[in-house]
């Protein structure tokens, strides 16, 4: 059996992908001319984030099954796998601890205005901050905090969340039916608070994408203490 995995993988992650006992090709994802190559004759597609298209499926006429290394099957042509009648499958909850752990990082990283502190310091200023900028520097202890349109990460983050004596105020995704526009209900939940708002979106293909564009944001800045962050890799 061969497999291929298109990923431009670590050395480290292609020495521990040699020790398998499986014939497994690693395909950087940017070079698709060696990618066609070698899943040609391939039993079995590593997926990671470039698009499984018809024409991909169509170039490998021994594929049986397509995997996911991740959750979502959004990026897979799921009609063209389904009439060859290909397998396709997903690792649900591999990443939940990572997902959980970014949306904290994004979390503190705001409060603390971590980034615009790196570049002062990368500038040779240190941390020599305008007057105005220390009032909105906080602690998430205490703040409410909106998750929105996250999978398998709410065990993980709650407890972070409740670790750090925060509110939390979830709204989680409706998949088959309408749900008018769930962020403005948490940024409503959490202006009559008045305090900070993370809300985070996972990248698991639940259409959550949309509730981070501009009109959201401009509404989040209509407060200076709230704020939205995603977490979503598209």
């Amino acid at each position: 059996m061969k497999a291929v995995l298109q990923y431009r993988a670590s050395p480290g992650l292609q020495r521990r992908i040699a020790a398998l006992d499986v014939d497994t090709v690693v395909v950087d994802e940017t070079d698709t001319d060696a990618f066609l190559r070698a899943v040609h004759d391939a039993e079995v597609l590593l997926h990671v984030l470039e698009p499984v298209t018809a024409a991909v499926i169509d170039a490998a006429p021994r594929l049986r099954l397509i995997q996911k290394i991740g959750i979502g099957v959004n990026t897979i042509d799921l009609d063209a796998a389904r009439r060859r009648g290909i397998a396709v499958c997903d690792m649900p909850g591999t990443n939940t601890q990572a997902v959980a752990e970014m949306t904290l990082l994004l979390m503190l990283a705001t409060l603390r205005r971590v980034a615009q502190l790196d570049g002062l310091t990368r500038a040779g200023r240190g941390w020599s901050i305008e007057p105005g900028m220390a009032d909105d520097l906080g602690e998430l202890a205490g703040r409410t905090v909106g998750l929105v349109g996250f999978g398998g990460g709410r065990a993980a983050l709650g407890a972070d969340i409740a670790g750090d004596r925060c509110h939390g105020n979830l709204h989680q995704p409706a998949r088959r039916r309408g749900l008018a526009d769930p962020l403005r209900a948490v940024l409503r939940n959490a202006a009559a608070r008045r305090r900070a708002l993370t809300a985070s979106a996972s990248g698991d293909g639940d259409g959550t994408d949309h509730w981070f564009g501009c009109p959201r944001r401009d509404e989040a800045r209509q407060h200076s203490d709230q704020h939205s962050a995603g977490t979503s890799r598209r």
